[in-house]
């Protein structure tokens, strides 16, 4: 352990570990370059320790490893004519993270294109999770904070939330005109009235036998994941891993994935926000080890996939979000790619930094004491110094983007047979 500690000090260029722990308040940190993925050192790194937001790419690893960069989410639209010109339809959920007012829209003008405005009954079963405000990284967060439970938002939430904005073509425009720069075709001045709105159980579903029934995709999962890790999207992360099959299902994936058992991990929701439970508050927690090797894991995955972790998680300076609003700087510019975290017992930050040495990985947990600016401060001295002392920073090639919850694939038609394959 000694031999570890001192190599650790000479890569890090730090003096020793007791200033370095006594100093920076670090909970555990730990690092290992790319060329060696192996060789992972540091400081408390075989303590499990909450990870925050850095869950989102154990989250993001988990949907990558299972569906792959190109799965999409499925919404059915089950809908039948009842009179001349009104329709009753139904929504058959799968979780869709980005179910929100700016999709609702876009469906509500892909139905105005087939001839459907008047609804007599809009039902929707358990998993159908919409929820108003699913692409606003400052509102989403309510779903989660607090009182975070797996089965939310539960279906009164859902129903308040559809009832809430009588026309549900409000604002509209706004994501009229998101669209178009993203040379997206809807409806100009669409109409949509429904009469009545209710819960409906998927169990007590019956398909109309002349019905038609459409599916609504969500962007890929590259886009979504990268889009969640950017804004630290609660609502997204907590719905992709109830879709996957939550704790349990989880358990089993990262046991068979990666060999590790509840002492390295514990991953109680997908995005490392508090869960209130019977005993307290609990958090999503792991070993610093453990987080980094599901990260170097994650990215050796996607270069398989002719990709990298700069697709699903935010390079900073290049795209906005927590990662580059908190560590921007003339080093860290387009050289690092990563997730921040912050809950109170932790304030995290995992990733890779692109040195003229190589990739290096790294993952910080740092116990705030009441303290975030702090925290982020210490974090970000050490990220820097493991920059310098690998020869300084590399950009890496990166590009913005913008994100909508739809494209040109997500809307179809969808025959019988095709739904119950």
């Amino acid at each position: 352990m000694l031999g570890r500690l001192l190599s650790l000090s000479v890569f890090l260029g730090f003096q020793s570990f007791s200033s370095l722990s006594s100093a920076s308040k670090l909970g555990a940190v730990c690092f290992a370059p790319l060329s060696k993925p192996e060789a992972i050192e540091g400081l408390n790194f075989t303590e499990r320790l909450p990870i925050a937001s850095v869950s989102k790419l154990l989250t993001s690893h988990w949907i990558i490893k299972a569906k792959g960069l190109d799965y999409r989410f499925r919404t059915l639209v089950h809908v039948v004519k009842v009179e001349a010109d009104q329709y009753d339809l139904h929504f058959q959920g799968s979780r869709d993270p980005y179910f929100g007012a700016e999709k609702f829209h876009y469906l509500i003008s892909e139905l105005n294109k087939k001839g459907i405005s008047k609804i007599r009954n809009m039902t929707f079963d358990e998993n159908f999770k919409f929820f108003w405000f699913s692409d606003d990284p400052e509102v989403n967060k309510s779903i989660a904070v607090g009182f975070y439970i797996n089965s939310e938002p539960s279906a009164d939430i859902v129903l308040k939330q559809l009832r809430a904005y009588g026309r549900l073509t409000q604002g509209y425009d706004e994501t009229l005109a998101k669209a178009r720069k993203l040379n997206l075709t809807m409806q100009e001045n669409p109409t949509f009235t429904v009469d009545r709105i209710e819960f409906l159980k998927s169990s007590e579903f019956v398909m109309a036998p002349k019905g038609m029934t459409f599916s609504v995709a969500s962007r890929n999962s590259a886009d979504y994941l990268k889009e969640m890790n950017r804004n630290s999207n609660n609502h997204a992360a907590n719905q992709i891993f109830e879709h996957l099959g939550s704790a349990q299902a989880y358990k089993k994936f990262i046991q068979e994935n990666l060999k590790m058992s509840s002492k390295d991990i514990s991953m109680l929701n997908g995005s490392g926000d508090r869960v209130d439970t019977p005993e307290g508050p609990k958090y999503n927690e792991a070993t610093c080890e453990a987080t980094l090797r599901i990260i170097m894991d994650l990215h050796m995955d996607l270069i398989e996939r002719k990709s990298s972790l700069a697709k699903v998680a935010t390079i900073v300076g290049t795209n906005s979000g927590s990662a580059t609003q908190l560590y921007n700087n003339d080093l860290t510019r387009d050289s690092v790619v990563a997730k921040t975290g912050t809950v109170n017992p932790s304030v995290t930050l995992g990733g890779m930094a692109s040195t003229q040495k190589g990739f290096i990985f790294f993952m910080f947990i740092v116990e705030p004491q009441g303290n975030f600016s702090e925290a982020r401060r210490v974090i970000k001295k050490h990220l820097l110094e493991l920059i310098t002392k690998n020869g300084g920073a590399k950009p890496i090639n990166g590009q913005s983007y913008s994100f909508f919850t739809a494209d040109t694939e997500s809307f179809s038609e969808t025959k019988i047979k095709e739904i119950l394959k």
